[in-house]
């Protein structure tokens, strides 16, 4: 089998519902977990060692409008789900 060829895998109409129910069960409780998890705020230190980057990038990315900045005035916080919308080419960490 060269590169450009795949496997191709046969699977009937009921395996197929299954799977795609237990995907999306699967989906919800994740979602769930997220929506009952109270949000954490984060001090730009905590945002870059979460993501891997120092505090100073932080706040270039948050300058860039990738990262919301939710302090006030000169206080800079951010959602630990705000860093999840990162793209990745940004994140050196990929959440690992």
């Amino acid at each position: 089998m060269n590169k450009e060829q795949k496997p191709m895998y046969v699977i009937d109409g009921e395996d197929l519902d299954s799977l795609l129910r237990d995907i999306v069960k699967s989906e919800f409780a994740v979602l769930e977990e997220k929506l009952r998890t109270p949000p954490r705020i984060l001090t730009r230190e905590e945002a870059g060692q979460k993501i891997g980057v120092s505090k100073n990038t932080v706040s270039e990315y948050i300058k860039r409008g990738l990262i919301p900045n939710r302090g006030i005035g000169h206080k800079i916080l951010v959602l630990e789900s705000d860093l999840e919308r990162i793209p990745s080419k940004y994140n050196r960490n990929y959440y690992n």
